[in-house]
């Protein structure tokens, strides 16, 4: 991965990161209200007060905002785009990092819980912090290889 690749996508998980700590305890709070309503059709589209919380969302080009929902989730995902020119001039690429997170707990469409906030997702990684932690995995990666290969007379199986 090039480094203008690899900065690009640094920015998209940070950017995407961040709109999921600012969304989510803003969505989480506007379904307060709605627990117990039905939120969500059978066929997995929102209800008219499902679709309220869409007021809430700011989607850009850049930073899309859908929900995710399952049988008994009511989950959104925040995704973020960046691009960066690629090497020797061909012109521009696009990386997308998207985050899922659960809002709620559903039954037959009906909110029934809220799903409790968990500590906000990191926003501050950096290429440099990448490149050292994939440098460490390659390191390990090699003393596991080693590690197995000198047991290989006396596998588990």
């Amino acid at each position: 991965m090039s480094a203008t690749k690899l900065e690009a996508q640094v920015r998209a998980v940070n950017r995407a990161s961040a709109a999921v700590n600012e969304l989510w305890p803003a969505l989480r709070e506007a379904c307060r209200p709605l627990i117990r309503e039905k939120v969500v059709k059978v066929n997995g589209q929102l209800t008219g007060k499902g679709k309220r919380l869409l007021a809430i969302l700011s989607p850009t080009p850049e930073l899309r905002v859908s929900h995710q929902t399952s049988v008994d989730v009511l989950g959104w995902a925040a995704s973020a785009t960046e691009t960066w020119e690629t090497e020797g001039g061909f012109g521009r690429q696009s990386i997308c990092h998207e985050v899922h997170f659960c809002v709620g707990h559903l039954r037959d469409g009906h909110l029934t819980s809220l799903c409790e906030l968990p500590e906000p997702l990191r926003t501050d990684f950096t290429v440099e912090e990448v490149l050292e932690r994939r440098r460490r995995l390659r390191e390990a990666q090699s003393m596991y290889a080693a590690a197995r290969s000198a047991l290989s007379p006396f596998t588990d199986h």
